[in-house]
């Protein structure tokens, strides 16, 4: 019993050394809110990160003068604010490699892969057969120098064969 009360000391007077250093924590406990995001073996839905997110705020306007309650809603707000940040990042992805597609869109950055080769990054406006909710928001097309190479910002149709990402090849390698 007597060791209970030393750490129940202990702590009690850690706390209290961090009196007025709550917003030195915050960075500290938005981290941590991120972190429990990531760490979730399932997706959860928008809902209950928005009640997440409104129990948070209730958190810190309950807690204004209670800096343990401020700190809490701090974890439970970067969760909120992960979930909220990864919806809006987004995009469908191809599953499968497709047929030959018309694909009308901007060029947004052209990058050299070798030296008769180069990569058209395209913001597609039209994809042959893809529904506006389930086409990707860019496609990186490759292609060869001897046409030529177009301009940033050109609005070019192409047909093309598109592919999925590929897996990794370890264990980890993204």
């Amino acid at each position: 019993e007597a060791a209970e009360w030393r750490v129940a000391r202990w702590v009690r007077s850690a706390v209290e050394a961090q009196q007025g250093r709550s917003f030195l924590w915050a960075p500290v406990c938005l981290t941590f809110g991120i972190w429990s995001y990531f760490g979730l073996t399932r997706e959860p839905s928008l809902w209950a990160a928005m009640a997440a997110g409104l129990l948070g705020l209730a958190f810190l306007w309950l807690g204004r003068s209670k800096p343990a309650l401020v700190l809490v809603a701090l974890v439970v707000l970067g969760f909120t604010l992960a979930k909220l940040r990864s919806d809006h990042v987004a995009t469908p992805l191809l599953r499968a490699t497709t047929s030959e597609l018309l694909i009308t869109g901007t060029i947004t950055d052209i990058q050299t892969t070798s030296n008769r080769r180069f990569a058209l990054i395209l913001a597609p406006e039209e994809v042959e057969g893809f529904p506006t909710d389930r086409r990707p928001r860019y496609l990186r097309l490759s292609a060869f120098d001897k046409f030529g190479r177009p301009r940033v910002g050109q609005r070019i149709a192409v047909k093309a064969y598109l592919a999925p990402l590929p897996t990794p090849v370890e264990p980890g390698g993204f």
